[in-house]
């Protein structure tokens, strides 16, 4: 029995000290589940290129495009202009130019003749009237007169029928919606009383005066005596 164990551990022995097939190596151990691994950042300069093509790109879009809404445009007058898009800008000195359409006395309101002319009252063009040494026709009359509305035909057929380019005419509201304080001030000035009273002025005097109505052959052979 004793000599059964000897040879089980001899035998043992042996085996052990036999090269043969090496051991495995453990296996490492497998990551849990649901563990993802991260995906490293690019690195610094891989974005700042990034960044850099992207705005080299939208400047390089946008150059164009200003160049397109801002550009000066000479005229054929030489007036220098920019346009912006589709809208025309006049430089600032050119469009601060005079009217000189605006700035002239506004044309006087004709009421009829041809030679000699009857107007709406304008002050500027009596004043200039007086100065040239014109005989000057003044007219009274209001509105809401029966009479002064049926003897304004007659006067202005009576322009028309005179023949002198000295003679001039203004009718002159009185005492009506249209009446001002220059009118009343004519008024006052030459005494008038009533509606229908007419005035003729040679070199700013009054050579007659006279309240009643005239037809057309009354009033041209008036103004031509005084011719």
């Amino acid at each position: 029995m004793k000599h059964q164990y000897i040879a089980i551990a001899m035998f043992a022995l042996l085996i052990a000290c036999t090269p043969g097939t090496p051991a495995a190596a453990p296996a490492e151990p497998a990551e849990p589940l649901g563990t993802m691994t991260e995906k490293e950042p690019l690195p610094d300069s891989t974005m700042e290129k990034t960044t850099s093509a992207e705005d080299s790109a939208s400047m390089q879009k946008d150059e164009p495009m200003q160049d397109k809404m801002i550009q000066p445009v000479v005229t054929e007058n030489n007036d220098t202009m920019t346009r912006t898009g589709s809208l025309m800008v006049q430089d600032t000195e050119t469009m601060h130019k005079p009217d000189e359409e605006g700035s002239r006395m506004a044309e006087p309101k004709s009421i009829g003749g041809d030679i000699s002319k009857y107007y709406l009252w304008d002050s500027a063009l009596f004043e200039k009237s007086v100065e040239e040494g014109k005989l000057v026709y003044l007219e009274f009359s209001a509105e809401w007169c029966p009479v002064c509305q049926k003897q304004e035909p007659e006067l202005i057929a009576g322009f028309e029928q005179l023949d002198n380019p000295n003679v001039i005419g203004f009718k002159i509201p009185y005492k009506d919606s249209m009446t001002t304080d220059e009118h009343n001030a004519l008024a006052r000035k030459y005494g008038i009383a009533y509606q229908h009273t007419k005035i003729v002025l040679r070199d700013g005097q009054i050579v007659l005066k006279n309240p009643e109505a005239w037809d057309a052959a009354r009033f041209v052979t008036e103004v031509n005596s005084l011719g």
